[in-house]
């Protein structure tokens, strides 16, 4: 597990492309598995990322594609598994897929309490109608 510092919980999107064809995004990934998954993409800024919506638990990716003027597409995209987030700092297990976040994610859910899933419900409720 690693942890990093947040400002007010922003972040600045790690796999941020800069060129002027790069495409950079950053979701909450949910569903059962990686093919049958959707995002709820976070509010950005150029590189800066809003976690309001993040709680723990959540998958969240990051992306910044770059695309050549073929229109070749060359992704570079980070899953993060948070397991604790607050204003100041976030602690997340990083994945090198969304199958492999979107599991890990599934196995600590099945450990944790319905109580939980009941706020994370209302907080999900509260976010995408702020979208």
């Amino acid at each position: 597990m690693k942890t990093v510092e947040l400002d007010g919980r922003s972040i600045e999107n790690p796999a941020f492309c800069n060129h002027k064809r790069g495409r950079n995004w950053a979701a909450i990934m949910r569903g059962k598995n990686a093919a049958n998954c959707e995002r709820s993409f976070l509010r950005a800024v150029g590189e800066v990322v809003d976690l309001d919506c993040v709680q723990p638990g959540d998958v969240i990716e990051f992306g910044g594609d770059y695309i050549s003027g073929s229109g070749r597409r060359q992704p570079d995209r980070r899953w993060w598994h948070v397991q604790d987030i607050t204003d100041d700092a976030m602690t997340y297990e990083p994945h090198p897929s969304l199958a492999k976040a979107l599991k890990a994610a599934r196995m600590a859910d099945d450990r944790n309490s319905e109580p939980q899933e009941l706020a994370h419900v209302a907080k999900e409720a509260t976010c995408s109608q702020v979208q």
